[in-house]
């Protein structure tokens, strides 16, 4: 299978570990593994610098991910939801200069948002809800110009809502919910010709509603 570039198991009820052996596909540019039964790590070996699109979303895989010091340049899609994969987000993941759409939600992951996602300049859905994430909300994210889906609602996040965010001329979606937010709301919000969506609730804010807001 060497040769195999795009492997699609999706939407099986395969179990047990993925192989070391996914690592020799070194064409493999596609790798869909999502709505399985799958347990265990990431493989080591899976060659995640040579990939575009990775799925695994929707099974009971754990650990971290394996990124270390690899430059995933090529990496436009990574999916990891829905399993109980743990640590801290890679700072690594900055350097996926090509990403468009990280999706870690509903996993255990726990620290601090790295402020390195700041410089992947093509993110268009960064969706983080629902893990163990605490401390500030960066403000290098609002970097991010061409961010449509920002979610890191149900996490530990405090601090103040960075006004910042309000660069991100692109965001349609701005969900913060069920964190531990304090402060104003910041007028900068008001900046977001194109949101559609903001949801705020369940947090520890205080002052008035902005005019831009209500």
């Amino acid at each position: 299978m060497s040769e195999v570039q795009i492997l699609s198991l999706s939407g099986n009820r395969l179990s047990d570990t993925i192989p070391e052996c996914v690592g020799n596909c070194s064409k493999l540019r596609q790798l869909f593994l999502d709505d399985n039964n799958l347990v265990g790590v990431l493989p080591e070996s899976l060659n995640i610098e040579n990939l575009v699109f990775l799925n695994v979303s929707n099974n009971d895989l754990n650990g971290s991910i394996p990124l270390g010091s690899r430059n995933c340049k090529n990496l436009i899609v990574l999916l990891l939801s829905h399993n109980n994969f743990s640590g801290e987000t890679p700072p690594g993941l900055g350097n996926c200069s090509s990403l468009a759409i990280l999706g870690l939600f509903e996993n255990r992951f726990s620290g601090k948002i790295p402020p390195e996602l700041g410089k992947v300049k093509s993110l268009v859905f960064l969706l983080l809800q629902a893990n163990q994430l605490e401390g500030r909300i960066p403000a290098e994210l609002g970097l991010l110009e061409e961010l449509s889906s920002l979610d890191l609602s149900e996490n530990r996040l405090s601090g103040k809502i960075p006004p910042e965010l309000g660069k991100c001329e692109s965001l349609k979606i701005l969900s913060l919910y069920k964190n531990q937010l304090e402060g104003k709301i910041p007028d900068e919000l008001g900046m977001l010709s194109d949101l559609r969506y903001l949801k705020l609730s369940f947090n520890n804010l205080s002052g008035e509603i902005p005019h831009i807001v209500a």
